[in-house]
This record gives structure tokens, C-alpha cells and sequence, in this order.
């Protein structure tokens, strides 16, 4: 039997009409694992031909085991957005089979839903606050999903670095009891730095998932270059046309006109900016330009992600974005893909550039442009990875306390009162919930049963008062669309936005604390976490900030292992920097065969006398801040970013401070640190409402969930357990 045989008859005529010669090798690979009812994960890169990969075979067995009378396929993404563009794809297929596609998520009229409830589609697309809506609205919803086989998660990697992925795990498993069955599970994604891990995420205490992953053949021709523009070089005398930033916005306008192209940002602000920029540089002769991001109205980002695909003067020649356009939102073949400042994940580089390339001939299209030698660092160091295709690996939690809590009220009401060890034997299951105990579970249990959150009836918990005052008001919105994905919290002064920080670092600390963003030091005022903003006030000089961001997402390890290989001399400056570029990164190169310095996989201690020291490590921001907070915990005054961690105020005694050091990185590297190390951390942790439902814990749980989230113990215990120690 050939491999296309094996494909339901409608599908292999369609293929035939496309022309196609055959599947791509991940379609391949995937067809009979998914065939066969495996649990996998589908990994490859933007535009590898992944939907298909699934949905051809996942399309095929619901055709041979069809049922009317439910969904069988399920197929989930984080943006409506996605399930836009998939919707007429998956019709078309399913149709092929003699099925019937249908999407629901909140742009889809009541009318059209309580139809699909009658006469259920077996191929579903949706998103998980529309599961969980129907899980808790609709009384008939296990008919709806009885005969589900198949559960597709798309863009996982999106879902896994969130909320959302905890979220969506929890329904799987609650959907999974209420029908009696375990459906397979598929999560598409790009490529993962740790996929072992994920496929872990993806199964729970279930046996792992299968990874299939098809090494690409040859990549296309590749035209990277990252040119950098020297704000330091530029003097008050200078004229205005001849000063970096005005330099660099010509560059930017010469690669955007006549072409189709996405220029990335880090944040909204930005974005406005360079657009308003762009329109009044090109006045006389104009450059068709729109925004897309977080703050624009879904009418205006719809119309920007067509405008684009539209040739000739009906287009668009470029659309300056933030993350928003980084997924798989279909926009059609780019020319080019521009960044302005710093990208710190590999993954997201090989996300944006595979938007272009696609064509045969065309190469794949990334030029970078860079103002301070600290983004350029971090722009060469993240492309230098991309160029091997590695990614960093993704940060999984699994002491959700908040998330347990927020599932616990929708179980209690989606069963109409559940039992506390009814709850815990479902709930448990999950990836997210893996590391919490029993104990503290019960103590949760307690705590919301005292303050009325839950109350109980014959054994049976139920929602309290507490709950339906906060979160069962104005038909249930609360309980939806809670979690928010972004990786950012937008930082204001007053009105004008300065920057961006990652929500890790900002959820780990309790305001007012000390930044650095856009080369000045800030005091953080106070935090809207429902809002993801943070107001900062400008600080005096001469204090330490706890911690200086680049103004994006973490720096993974990968990134900060690559940024110092290549400042340290390890690594040839990358071929795809322009002259001013490389003159800069040589300018401020560190490392002589005179100091041996940091090696790579190392960690240097180098102390200053007078209780000061420095530990270099280029560990990356969560593994350094989860270092620092410890040495902080054991009374030294730190102060650090993806590379170091300074030690400010420490013993002056004869070796008193080295012993000290010494002792927290040998304990931290011995087999199992975990449970003293989190005690740890947990002393000095403050309590913050970080959630919507971190009001429902206990001040302990609320600790424990921030530590979860922001630090990285075990990733830490792994470095060091490998790390060189140099002094």
C-alpha cells in the first residue's frame, strides 16, 4: 500500500487536483502514528505543511468510524484568528471525507452554535474558553463530545509557555471523564528546545507522547544581515539627516518600498512610532503602511493581515507588528522580514523568517536593525542560533496553585457539586498540578471552604458565597478568557509607554522595585495584572536596580550561552553582520588568553574584596534571577541580568563570602535540592494577587504558585550540576 492509499479516497483526489507529487516528509511520519491512535507531538518548522499532517489522517479514521451524533475531531488554537484562516481549509478536507467542519469561538452568532448542538459537526474548531464555556452552559455537552477520538492542539508551544496550557490540559482531562473515553492527543508545533518535556506537558502521568520531527532537507537560500546604527557616534552638531536614527529609518524605508513585508517591534508604542515615522519620511511619495498588535481593533488587524496579500498599489507594502503576527496567521508569502532592535528566542526568529522563502528561488529574508550594542549582542546571538536551527527550550509550571483553583469552581460547576477526592483523582493528572501534594491541596480545600469560596453539602463541594459575589456575577465572564498569553507587561510613565518587561520578572518581584529599560533606571510604582501594565517613575542614580531587561521576553539560556561564546572569543563574529556591526560587537569583545574569564557551560566567581563579587554565567534570566534570589535569601544584597549576577553587600570576614557562595551552589547542584530550596525562596517571597484567582488561596499558595512561575530550580540544579566552576 502506497502512503497516499492510506488517506480516505476524497483526499487522495483532492491531492491529485492540487498537482502535489506526493506528502511532505512530515506528513509522512505523521500518518500512521496518527492513524494508529498515538498520542505524538508534530514539530516542524513554519509553513513545514504541519495542518495537514494532521488532519489528513486525523480526517481519514473519523471518516471510517463516522458518527453524526458528536464531534470526533477537535481542533484547538489560542487565536480566533488562526481558526479564521484554518476554517475554509478545514471545511475543504472534511468535506473531501464526506464530513462537516464548523468553527465556534465568540465572533460566532448563538444561532449558527445551538444548531451545530443539534446536529454536531465532526470536525470542531475552537479555542479553550469556548470548550469551557460549553462545559459549564451546555447541559447536553457530553452527548456533543461522545464520540471525540481526536484532540488537536495547535501552535502548543504558545499554550505551553502559559496559562492557557494549563488551562487547556485541565478540560481535556475534564472532557475525558465526562464521556469515558481518552481521546489521542496531537500537539502541533514549531521546533522546541526541550521536546522531551513537552511531550511529558502533553500526556500528564500518562505514558509520554510520541515526538515526530523530520529533519529538512537543504533550507533555502538564506540572506540574513543585521546592520547596526551607533547612537553613541552621534554628537549635538551633527546634522539631523546624518545621526543614527534617521540613517536607519531611510535604510528601514528603502527594504519596505515596493515589497511585501512585516517589520517586527518589541512593543505597541514602538510600533506606532516607526509607522508615524515612516508616513512622514515618505510624504511626497508615501509608503503603504499599517500597525498590528494587542491595542488594535480586530476590524483594523483583519484588514492589515489582507491588505497584505493584495499585490500591487491595493497592498500593503509592509505592516510594522509586535508578537501578534508571529504565529501561524496565514498572510500569504512575504518578500522580506525586518526586526528593529533585539529578539531574544530562537524559535521566534525561525517562526518570523519562515514567513519567507517559500517561493522556489526566493531565499528566506531577515535583516536586523540594531542602535545599542546590547541589542545587537542579543540580535546576533539569537540569529547565530537560528542559522542551525536550534531553539531555546520553554519553561513548563507545575505548581499552578491558581490554575487549581480556578479549575476546582468549574468542575464544581460543570458537575453540579464534586467531591473533593473526585476532584483531586482528575485534577492531579495534569502536568501543571504534577509537583503539588496532597497536603497542600487539602489545605487549599480548607482554606476556600473558610473564606467561602466553596462550601459543602453532604460531601459534596459546591460554590460559595465568596465565589458567586467574585466571579459568578454578569452571566459567568469571569470564568472566561482569563488567562491572558502575552509574555509582556507594558511599563507607562504616566501616559507614555517606555518599554516592555517580561511577565515573569514582573510577577516575581513586589513593587516598588528598581529596573533598568531603555538604557535609564526606573522605580516600579504599582502593577495592573489584569491589565498586564506596570507604571514606573524615573529613579535617581546611584541606586541598584534588582535587575536590568532588555525590554523583552527572558533571555533563554540558549540565547545568553551564545551572547557570551561570542563576546568571550568562543565563536567567529556571524558572516551576516555589516561592517558597523561588527566593528561594534569587536569594540566591546571581552576575554584575553592573559584572564582565563568565563568559558562556556562555566560559571566564573571573581570576588572584589570589601563583601562585593561577581558570578558570570550567561545562564539566562530565569536561571540567574532564581540564583540570585537565593543568594538574596541568604542575606547578600544582589543585583544581576542574563549574564551576571553582582553581589553588592555580603560577609567581609577572610573567606567568609566565598564559603558562602560555595555552599549555595553545592547544595543547589546535588541531586535533590528542590524542597529545601523552595522553602527557601518561599521565606522571602511576598504574596501577590498575580491572578484572578490567586484571591481564592491561602498567602503560602499564592508564594509557591510565584515561585513556580518565575524561577527555575530544577533547571538551575541542572547548569550547576554541569557547570565548570572558574575563579
Amino acid at each position: 500500500m502506497t502512503v497516499l492509499n492510506k488517506l480516505n479516497p476524497g483526499l487522495q483526489r483532492w491531492i491529485k487536483e492540487q498537482g502535489w507529487n506526493g506528502l511532505r516528509a512530515i506528513q509522512e511520519a505523521a500518518l500512521d502514528p496518527i492513524l494508529g491512535g498515538e498520542d505524538c507531538i508534530i514539530e516542524a518548522p513554519t509553513a513545514g505543511g504541519k495542518t495537514e499532517a494532521v488532519l489528513f489522517p486525523a480526517l481519514t479514521r473519523a471518516a471510517r468510524d463516522r458518527r453524526d451524533d458528536s464531534v470526533q475531531v477537535l481542533y484547538i488554537a489560542p487565536l480566533r484568528a488562526l481558526l479564521n484562516n484554518l476554517e475554509l481549509r478545514g471545511e475543504q478536507y472534511a468535506q473531501c471525507c464526506g464530513l462537516h467542519a464548523f468553527k465556534w469561538h465568540g465572533d460566532v452568532s448563538q444561532n449558527n452554535k445551538v444548531a451545530q448542538l443539534k446536529t454536531p459537526p465532526h470536525l470542531l474548531l475552537t479555542t479553550p474558553e469556548s470548550i469551557e464555556a460549553i462545559l459549564l452552559r451546555k447541559a447536553d455537552w457530553r452527548r456533543f463530545f461522545a464520540g471525540v477520538n481526536t484532540i488537536i492542539i495547535d501552535e502548543a508551544h504558545n499554550f505551553a509557555a502559559g496559562d492557557r496550557g494549563g488551562q487547556l490540559l485541565s478540560l481535556m482531562e475534564r472532557l475525558e471523564h465526562g464521556i469515558g473515553r481518552r481521546p489521542q492527543r496531537i500537539a502541533v508545533s514549531a521546533t522546541v528546545g526541550n521536546p522531551d518535556t513537552m511531550c511529558k506537558w502533553l500526556t500528564g502521568d500518562r505514558h509520554a507522547a510520541r515526538r515526530i520531527h523530520v529533519k529538512g532537507t537543504a533550507s533555502p537560500e538564506s540572506d540574513f544581515l543585521i546592520r547596526h546604527f551607533d547612537t553613541d557616534l552621534d554628537s549635538d552638531d551633527m546634522p539631523i539627516q546624518d545621526r543614527a536614527g534617521m540613517r536607519l529609518l531611510e535604510a528601514l524605508c528603502d527594504e519596505v518600498r515596493g515589497r511585501r513585508t512585516i517589520t517586527f517591534v518589541r512593543s505597541r508604542h514602538q510600533a506606532e512610532n516607526i509607522a508615524t515615522a515612516i508616513q512622514s519620511y515618505t510624504k511626497a511619495r508615501p509608503i503603504r503602511v499599517y500597525t498590528h498588535h494587542s491595542a488594535i481593533s480586530k476590524f483594523f488587524r483583519e484588514e492589515a493581515e489582507r491588505l497584505i496579500q493584495e499585490k500591487g498599489e491595493q497592498g500593503l507594502e509592509s505592516i510594522i507588528s509586535t508578537s501578534t503576527l508571529e504565529l501561524g496567521i496565514d498572510i500569504g508569502e512575504l518578500d522580506r522580514v525586518l526586526q528593529l532592535g533585539a529578539l531574544s528566542s530562537s524559535s521566534a526568529f525561525l517562526q518570523r523568517v519562515g514567513r519567507t522563502g517559500r517561493r522556489a528561488g526566493s531565499p528566506r529574508y531577515f535583516h536586523g536593525f540594531t542602535e545599542s550594542s546590547e541589542d545587537l549582542l542579543l540580535l546576533a546571538a539569537t540569529v547565530s542560533l537560528g542559522e542551525e536551527n536550534r531553539s531555546e527550550s520553554l519553561h513548563f509550571n507545575q505548581r499552578a496553585f491558581h490554575l487549581l483553583a480556578h479549575q476546582l469552581l468549574c468542575l464544581c460547576l460543570q458537575e453540579h457539586g464534586v467531591s473533593k477526592e473526585h476532584a483531586w483523582h482528575l485534577l492531579k493528572r495534569v502536568y501543571v498540578f504534577s509537583r503539588i501534594e496532597y497536603f497542600e491541596y487539602s489545605a487549599m480545600i480548607d482554606h476556600l471552604l473558610d473564606k467561602d469560596y466553596l462550601h459543602l453539602v453532604d460531601g459534596v463541594l459546591a460554590p460559595g458565597l465568596a465565589a458567586e459575589q467574585r466571579y459568578l456575577t454578569g452571566n459567568w465572564r469571569k470564568l472566561f478568557a482569563v488567562f491572558d498569553s502575552a509574555p509582556l507587561y507594558d511599563v507607562f510613565n504616566g501616559r507614555t509607554q517606555i518599554g516592555t518587561l517580561d511577565t515573569a520578572f514582573v510577577e516575581g518581584l513586589t513593587p516598588p522595585f528598581l529596573f533598568t529599560l531603555a538604557g535609564r533606571l526606573w522605580r516600579a510604582q504599582t502593577i495592573s495584572y489584569a491589565n498586564h501594565t506596570l507604571q514606573a517613575k524615573p529613579a535617581p542614580r546611584g541606586e541598584a536596580p534588582k535587575w536590568q531587561s532588555f525590554g523583552g521576553p527572558d533571555i533563554p539560556f540558549e540565547t545568553a550561552q551564545r551572547a557570551g561564546e561570542l563576546l568571550h572569543r568562543f565563536r567567529d563574529l556571524p558572516e551576516f553582520l555589516d561592517d558597523a556591526a561588527r566593528d561594534a560587537l569587536e569594540a566591546v569583545r571581552v576575554g584575553t588568553e592573559e584572564r582565563p574569564g568565563w568559558r562556556p557551560l562555566g560559571l566564573e566567581c571573581r570576588t572584589q574584596g570589601g563583601g562585593r563579587a561577581t558570578l558570570t554565567t550567561y545562564a539566562g534570566d530565569r536561571l540567574n534571577r532564581t540564583l540570585a534570589r537565593l543568594l538574596s535569601a541568604r542575606g547578600l544584597a544582589t543585583t544581576g541580568n542574563y549574564a551576571s549576577i553582582d553581589i553588592k553587600k555580603g560577609p567581609k570576614g577572610p573567606g567568609e563570602l566565598e564559603h558562602l557562595i560555595e555552599d549555595t551552589l553545592d547544595g543547589l547542584a546535588g541531586t535533590n535540592p528542590y524542597t529545601d530550596y523552595s522553602s527557601l525562596l518561599l521565606e522571602t517571597q511576598k504574596a501577590w494577587r498575580f491572578s484572578p484567582f490567586a484571591p481564592m488561596l491561602p498567602e503560602t499558595l499564592i508564594k509557591a504558585a510565584l515561585i513556580d512561575g518565575t524561577t527555575d530550580l530544577e533547571g538551575l540544579r541542572a547548569f550547576l550540576a554541569k557547570a565548570r566552576r572558574l575563579s
